[in-house]
């Protein structure tokens, strides 16, 4: 092999040695961005799991006061009623009564009054 062939053969060889190593560097700066993009999304996820477990614990707690409402309501009921404040009540039959809705839109009539979105009555057909 001639010199000149090895020297060419050598520039070659160098510069994709070169190019191997910005490949290399190039490949390694995107891992670090995808370890960084999966280390927010990891975050963000246990962020949602918080705001998650916080809303129920507001609802648990919020339906633990209703609960405790009703029952001092209903404890003052009871020393009410023996007083005559507030008179003995019928019992109730137990059945549901269904809801008027609009036939055309859905939303809920008052008992005998025309929608007040679309004007429809509850006994009016599409």
């Amino acid at each position: 092999m001639s010199e000149l062939h090895f020297d060419e053969a050598w520039r070659l060889h160098r510069e994709v040695l070169k190019e191997r190593d910005m490949a290399r560097a190039e490949l390694d700066t995107l891992r670090l961005m995808a370890l960084e993009v999966m280390r927010e999304r990891d975050q963000a996820r246990a962020l949602v799991r918080e705001c998650y477990e916080m809303l129920r614990r507001i609802v648990r707690a919020d339906e633990r006061v209703h609960r405790e409402r009703w029952e001092e309501l209903d404890r003052l009921r009871d020393k009410l009623r023996p007083l005559g404040w507030i008179p003995e009540s019928p019992a109730l039959s137990g059945e549901v009564q269904p809801e008027e809705r609009c036939p055309k839109c859905g939303l809920r009539l008052s008992a005998g009054q025309p929608c007040l979105i679309c004007g429809a009555a509850a006994g009016e057909q599409e």
